[in-house]
């Protein structure tokens, strides 16, 4: 296909005459705080997601210590795959073939990517053969529950890619009340983006980070796609993050804390 120069995605036109006039400024910021708070509803359902998939992993991982030896029906050969693509959340299901090399007279190990099946695409008929009977129930519900993920992220996907169309079209004329209207934002939603940004942030510099490692102190490299040097101290920069994040808590418990409780 050939690439035309003066074309540009409609999503991008916001950006472009950002600076034209006050109004197309003022509506430009508006839609890109609200594409943040996609970005960041999306980096939660992907953090779920890992959480979800480690720890069904951790537990195989017990079987194939404990059992490998005296139970092959004790092996599981599910495991799973969780990234983000194009800004979605992306959950596949792979399971282990063995077959023996007739070079070595060995058994090898091939992982491959399940396949969907059915009318709507799912991976419950394919997961009901290759589970094995003790792990069928879990891994039905657990795929259940990335289900929904997806679903909730392919929603938030589009919403935000219907948001950049009409930012591109509402930027060439911005009714003057709705400029007004927004100028009244009250101080409770300020605050309540900082926090998302805050969390938006920390996605950006450690976007396959485990939550839970975080918190006791196992924090990554940052990842070299967000721009940051990567010889900053991970851990001084996570530590300033979460007093970042504890501020906000603070300054929204001093603002917006209950009568009965002011001035004790």
């Amino acid at each position: 296909m050939t690439h035309h120069p003066h074309h540009t995605h409609r999503g991008e036109t916001i950006l472009q005459n950002m600076d034209r006039n006050p109004w197309t400024k003022l509506i430009g910021g508006i839609f890109m705080q609200q594409s943040v708070q996609y970005d960041v509803l999306q980096n939660m359902l992907y953090q779920e997601a890992r959480k979800l998939a480690g720890q069904f992993m951790s537990k195989r991982a017990g079987h194939y210590v404990r059992d490998a030896e005296s139970d092959d029906e004790k092996w599981s050969d599910l495991s799973l795959q969780v990234k983000m693509f194009r800004g979605t959340v992306v959950i596949h299901w792979r399971r282990r073939q063995w077959y023996k090399s007739t070079k070595s007279n060995k058994r090898v190990m091939l992982v491959s990517h399940l396949k969907r099946a059915g009318a709507r695409k799912s991976y419950v008929k394919t997961l009901k053969v290759a589970a094995k009977p003790w792990e069928q129930e879990e891994v039905l519900s657990l795929e259940e529950a990335f289900e929904q993920i997806r679903s909730t992220s392919s929603g938030l996907s589009r919403a935000k890619k219907n948001l950049m169309n009409l930012a591109a079209i509402t930027s060439q004329t911005i009714p003057k009340e709705f400029i007004h209207g927004s100028e009244t934002e009250t101080a409770h939603v300020t605050l309540e983006r900082l926090g998302n940004l805050t969390l938006l942030l920390q996605a950006k510099l450690w976007p396959n980070a485990r939550q839970e490692d975080m918190d006791v102190g196992f924090v990554p490299i940052i990842d070299e796609q967000s721009g940051v040097s990567r010889q900053v101290d991970s851990s001084a920069a996570n530590a300033a993050i979460r007093e970042l994040v504890a501020s906000i808590h603070k300054l929204s418990g001093i603002l917006y804390q209950s009568p009965s409780t002011h001035g004790l």
